[in-house]
């Protein structure tokens, strides 16, 4: 059994090229070196501000059958859209603040949005009334997403360590998306083995729990050494300082076939989030490919992955 079997294997354009969004034509560019290495199957980018290229894009998506979520982080942040927040105005004006990107997502051929929470309260009955305010906004966006064909996918963070956001306990964000998905079918989760880290979650436990309702999985490498200047959650490559080597990426592999998360019929899209720091753009895109490739093959050898 191949990897590619049992995953649709992920590649980040915004940390291969952590700088595209600023040229335009460059997202594109990356996308195009890594169809022509053929092996990846999904995508992420940030937000894409050229209308040309982002119609460009959709049509290297059609003409090469693959999936993209459209990664709307950097928007919520930089301007400052928290979907937790406490303030009912602000909340509000932050849907509606993030509502035309989702045409933009459709133009550039997305079959997914990605989302995150504000800033947590330090207080936690405050930051348990922030869940309840994201809830009402994911309600909101997802109706609106529903009409354009897209699914919204929430990713939580940790809540304390590093990005300290309101959502950011993988259980707390499985139940919300349960409770949501009986309004809307189209909410999603992405569950990343940094932020389960950083919040002290065993990863394997946790993606058991949540798998029906996850659309993608990220596997990334966190630092827990708070006195390190890589500390938390900085998209190192794999090995020290961080928690996650080509080993473990091989057990959570064979896990993940175990607990029949990685199925033939399910096929996940699964990334390894790595943020180029000086590397050529595709050196990066083929490290990403040959460390899944290295990792299956440990998950098959030494874990006996696939073996009945």
């Amino acid at each position: 059994m191949k990897l590619t079997d049992v995953i649709r294997p992920g590649l980040m354009i915004s940390n291969a090229d952590p700088e595209s969004r600023k040229v335009e034509g460059q997202t594109l560019k990356v996308l195009d070196q890594a169809i022509e290495l053929g092996f990846f199957e999904a995508y992420q980018t940030v937000e894409v501000p050229y209308s040309a290229e982002r119609q460009g894009i959709a049509e290297r998506l059609r003409a090469n059958r693959l999936s993209l979520t459209y990664c709307l982080a950097r928007v919520l942040n930089e301007n400052k859209f928290f979907l937790s927040a406490l303030d009912e105005d602000s909340r509000s004006r932050s849907v509606e603040g993030i509502i035309p990107h989702l045409d933009d997502a459709t133009e550039q051929g997305a079959d997914a949005v990605a989302i995150i929470s504000g800033p947590a309260e330090p207080d936690e009955a405050q930051r348990t009334a922030q869940l309840k305010q994201f809830e009402k906004s994911m309600l909101e966006l997802c109706e609106a997403a529903n009409k354009r064909q897209l699914k919204v996918v929430v990713e939580p963070l940790d809540t304390k360590a590093h990005k300290k956001k309101a959502v950011g306990l993988s259980c707390e964000a499985a139940e919300m998306c349960r409770r949501v998905r009986k309004g809307t079918q189209n909410m999603y989760l992405c569950l990343d083995t940094s932020h389960m880290i950083l919040n002290g979650e065993d990863v394997i436990a946790e993606v058991a729990a949540a798998m029906d309702c996850m659309d993608e999985f990220h596997i990334c490498n966190p630092v827990l050494k708070k006195d390190d200047p890589k500390f938390g959650d900085t998209h190192i490559k794999f090995g020290e300082p961080g928690q996650i080597d080509l080993e473990q990426i091989g057990k959570i592999f064979a896990k993940c076939v175990e607990i029949e998360y990685f199925t033939t019929a399910r096929r996940p899209k699964m990334f390894l989030e790595v943020k180029n720091q000086s590397d050529e753009v595709i050196n990066l895109i083929k490290y990403c490919r040959q460390t899944m490739l290295n990792a299956w093959e440990i998950a098959c050898s030494k874990y006996k992955a696939g073996v009945k």
